[in-house]
């Protein structure tokens, strides 16, 4: 018989067969969203009633699969490793089924899940989802946003020593009908340089993928659970800043942006997950960034390449957000 662990992350609660890392766990309640999980080698099952798309990226191999029902699934195949792993999404995102072949891999599937799946799952519930992070400074959101390796979790870490507290790291959801980003996962994903230059040791960090010679050294550090006291589960966006890449200037260049010429950034840092259609949310989400553009201060930011200079980051957007931490 399965033991099926309980938890809050970004609104609902989640009913897994396996530990997610960081999570506090709940009391068992009536989930929103249900996880199971199974190791086989076999993948020869077929669905031929789904269309297929298929990319091929730097060696790993990624399906998706959909049909009318707005059902999907999700496949990564790395020949190399010898690594597969399926995820089947069913009743508008509310069933997930994960089959994968090695036993190693299986601790990939809690950051897969609480990143790029658990965002689909929630556009198709109905929220809408950005790439980016949250701190929380004096009860206010201050948002960053931007491409993956943009520089997202460093400049989220180099906030959080300036004593700001993360809500969420990599995908933003908003509430229904307003401009709070709710409460992520209770951790912290960096690369090994960025966790040195923060002042972290990586060889202390657990670690995110397997393979991580395929993956990268990407590590994570688990936040307090308590960091924000008592039923704290979202936060008032007031300031907005979206990474245009590292700049050679040896200080952050921070262009504010007016309202008409935000609202396109915002739209281009929509979470779509991997070749995801988000056509029949196209709606929702331009209205959303229509708000987000008219009721909070957008700037474009450009960061040092210097890892070294993130103290002197963190210090001018708060100065720019009029926050103090």
């Amino acid at each position: 018989m399965k033991t099926f662990f309980h938890y809050h992350v970004f609104g609902w609660h989640i009913q897994s067969d396996i530990a997610l890392p960081c999570q506090p766990r709940l009391e068992p309640g009536i989930p929103d969203c249900v996880l199971e999980t199974l190791q086989t080698p076999d993948f020869s099952e077929t669905t031929p009633a789904f269309s297929s798309d298929e990319l091929v990226f730097k060696g790993k191999i990624i399906t998706v699969w959909k049909n009318a029902n707005q059902d999907w699934r999700l496949e990564y195949h790395i020949p190399e490793f010898n690594y597969r792993m399926r995820w089947d999404v069913g009743n508008f995102g509310r069933r997930i089924w994960v089959r994968y072949n090695r036993d190693k891999y299986r601790q990939n599937i809690p950051f897969k899940l609480l990143g790029s799946v658990l965002a689909a799952c929630l556009w198709q519930s109905g929220k809408v989802c950005l790439h980016g992070g949250v701190v929380v400074s004096a009860n206010t959101g201050l948002m960053v946003m931007g491409e993956s390796k943009a520089g997202k979790s460093s400049t989220l870490g180099a906030l959080m020593q300036r004593g700001c507290q993360i809500l969420t790291e990599d995908v933003v959801v908003l509430s229904p009908n307003c401009l709070n980003a709710l409460r992520g996962p209770d951790y912290l994903r960096l690369w090994s340089d960025s966790a040195l230059a923060l002042g972290f040791d990586p060889n202390a960090m657990g670690r995110v993928f397997q393979p991580e010679s395929f993956f990268g050294g990407k590590r994570y550090l688990e936040l307090p659970s308590d960091r924000f006291g008592q039923d704290f589960k979202s936060a008032r966006i007031s300031q907005i800043f979206i990474l245009a890449g590292r700049g050679e200037a040896t200080k952050p260049t921070i262009l504010p942006l007016t309202p008409q010429r935000a609202v396109p950034h915002l739209m281009n840092n929509l979470y779509r997950g991997v070749r995801f259609d988000l056509e029949s949310r196209r709606d929702l989400a331009f209205s959303t960034c229509v708000d987000l553009a008219h009721q909070c201060r957008v700037s474009l930011l450009r960061v040092p390449a210097n890892l070294e200079r993130l103290p002197e980051l963190a210090t001018s957007l708060l100065e720019a957000a009029e926050l103090v931490a």
